[in-house]
């Protein structure tokens, strides 16, 4: 599979690299303003989530119906655990079974119903590994999640570009952990180079959408990446060892 656009290849080539992070910092005022007419804010505190992004995932598997199902669920990125409070909400349950491991570099506090990996990252995958195996044995994980997104500085394709290398981190997670015929939702931050990245998911997956749910702000330049129907016969075909490549040169080749 060739990339057409040749500026895109020295990025993939180097997708593992740490994100760079810079803060935007916003007026108070204008803050305090948004948070105290958000409805979504409103409605988390009411059903007791801890974040008004477990809309986000409500919407978008309301539309997409990524639990139907699922009993093995990981969640990246999953501080401060919205997303797996909704992901131990609508997974299938099986008797002594947890559906959920939430994973995050940051320490938070655990959600019920979930094995707990704080202060990992993603590609910590001694430590995954040992967690997925304690959890499901053999079983690979039916359902990836990340709502993972570095802190945005308003530069626009400095943020995307940093929101590219965080998808790239889950992708890599997927090619090593996600089971055949398995999803995978991610944000991403809009940008030039993201129809080259869902043309890479295209190939190792046999469904990809873009979604924005009602519960992202419309200022918001973020969206979701579905993609189901994981090939992992393609990959394997594609891929003459099971470890992964530390870039993706050879994947656009």
């Amino acid at each position: 599979m060739r990339i057409s656009n040749p500026q895109l290849l020295p990025l993939c080539q180097s997708l593992w690299l740490p994100v760079t992070f810079r803060t935007q910092i916003r007026p108070l005022s204008r803050w305090h303003a948004q948070q105290s007419s958000d409805v979504y804010i409103k409605a988390a505190k009411a059903e007791s989530y801890r974040c008004r992004s477990a809309f986000k995932l409500l919407q978008i598997n309301e539309s997409f119906s990524l639990f139907k199902g699922k009993k093995r669920v990981v969640d990246l990125g999953a501080a401060p655990g919205s997303w797996s409070q909704i992901a131990v909400k609508l997974a299938r349950k099986e008797p002594s079974t947890i559906p959920v491991l939430s994973i995050d570099l940051l320490d938070f506090e655990p959600v019920p119903g979930t094995i707990h990996l704080p202060k990992t990252s993603v590609e910590n995958t001694t430590v995954i590994n040992k967690a997925l195996e304690e959890m499901w044995g053999e079983n690979k994980p039916q359902l990836v999640l990340s709502d993972m997104l570095h802190n945005v500085s308003g530069e626009n394709s400095f943020d995307h570009i940093n929101s590219l290398k965080l998808c790239s981190h889950v992708l890599k997670f997927c090619f090593i952990h996600l089971e055949d015929r398995g999803s995978v939702v991610m944000k991403i931050y809009n940008g030039p180079h993201e129809p080259e990245f869902i043309k890479l998911l295209q190939f190792y997956f046999k469904r990809v959408k873009r979604f924005k749910p009602d519960a992202s702000r419309k200022s918001s330049k973020e969206h979701y990446i579905i993609a189901k129907g994981f090939q992992r016969d393609v990959y394997d075909k594609k891929h003459s060892r099971p470890e992964i490549q530390d870039d993706l040169s050879e994947e656009l080749d």
